[in-house]
């Protein structure tokens, strides 16, 4: 899988989240970590990532670091006006996509989710789904991965965006 479906579904997950009153700043940084949240477990870090995708990909791991974050997150903004516990929890949702996403894609084994007590591996291929190749990394197959993505990602924050468009407006009249 690419950034572009785990950020797309990110944003999808934080439009749903953000409330409505958030100003218009508020509302563009919680959605950059909506977007970033779900492409943590493929951050460039060492013994992280693709570079140990056992641990990166770990449920086990991931429901660790979602509670040192949520963690961290109450703490900065308990008692601000930017606390609620529907960005908490969506974004404990929005980094646990991406384990979801990941088993769509077919030209994989499954990823190992359940490391390090077992090394079996889930993998749901949805058949438009690809596998990017990292060399050469332009090339047309990553295009029509890329479309694919953003073409499926997409529609589902479209939905999500206009969803929310039309409850907030019938709420206000």
């Amino acid at each position: 899988m690419t950034p572009v479906g785990h950020s797309l579904m990110g944003l999808a997950i934080g439009w749903i989240a953000v409330p409505a009153e958030f100003s218009r700043r508020a509302k563009i940084v919680t959605l950059g970590a909506f977007i970033a949240l779900p492409n943590a477990p493929d951050w460039p870090l060492p013994g992280w990532g693709h570079d140990r995708y056992d641990i990166s990909h770990s449920i086990f791991v991931t429901l660790g670091a979602i509670a040192v974050a949520m963690v961290l997150a109450f703490i900065a903004l308990w008692r601000t006006r930017y606390f609620a516990w529907r960005l908490i929890v969506g974004g404990a949702i929005a980094w646990l996509s991406h384990l979801l996403l990941d088993t769509f894609y077919f030209g994989r084994r499954g990823i190992a989710m359940f490391w390090p007590v077992s090394e079996a591996r889930v993998s749901l291929p949805m058949p438009w789904f690809t596998v990017m190749e990292l060399k050469p990394l332009v090339s047309a197959h990553n295009a029509r991965v890329f479309a694919i993505e953003a073409a499926f990602y997409g529609a589902i924050l479209a939905l999500v965006v206009a969803w929310r468009w039309r409850r907030d407006r019938s709420q206000i009249a």
